[in-house]
């Protein structure tokens, strides 16, 4: 039964479960029978990644910041190359990257704000539980009377943090567009 963990071994009369690098000992047993403990978390599927992707959209549509960074790493990296007059190439922590989607979302809280997401491929790698996932993302709004598009090409790393699909990674290109 692939990804199951099963009963390993019997020694001196204590129950033994074997995770591959870790031996340890659970009980006193009488008969060596297979135990079965728990499922062993499978590998990231791509129905996985498309709801955290929905999640994330969903959050980014709420403007909701805190929401959308429930959805990174602790650790993540966030490397943005952006327009010189946006900043030009930042390298952000989660608490900055939550700081810099708040404030922004601060300024356009009355614009006719949109945001959308295309082009979305999904490349999974089970035998290593990741997948990289890229994408187009268009924001559109007015602000001060100017109408602004901006389009990011991003490249994100998801991993299972905590039985959970995170991103550890995002790598994102902003180009203004006329």
């Amino acid at each position: 039964m692939p990804g199951i963990l099963r009963f390993a071994t019997l020694a001196l009369g204590s129950l033994f479960i074997s995770t591959g690098a870790l031996i340890i000992p659970m009980a006193q047993a009488t008969a060596a029978e297979p135990l079965i403990l728990a499922a062993a978390p499978a590998q990231i599927t791509e129905a996985e990644v498309n709801t955290l992707l929905q999640q994330m959209l969903a959050a980014a549509k709420a403007k909701d910041a805190k929401k959308l960074v429930s959805h990174f790493t602790p650790d993540a990296t966030i490397e943005m190359l952006l327009p010189p007059t946006m900043g030009g190439k930042q390298s952000l922590k989660l608490g900055q990257y939550e700081k810099m989607l708040n404030e922004g979302w601060a300024m356009l809280r009355n614009a006719n704000y949109t945001y959308s997401v295309e082009n979305i491929q999904i490349k999974l790698y089970p035998d290593k539980d990741k997948a990289l996932v890229s994408d187009k993302t268009h924001e559109k709004f007015t602000f001060n009377g100017q109408k602004v598009h901006s389009v990011a090409q991003e490249n994100m790393l998801v991993v299972r943090h905590q039985g959970q699909l995170k991103i550890k990674v995002l790598k994102a290109k902003v180009e203004l567009q006329p």
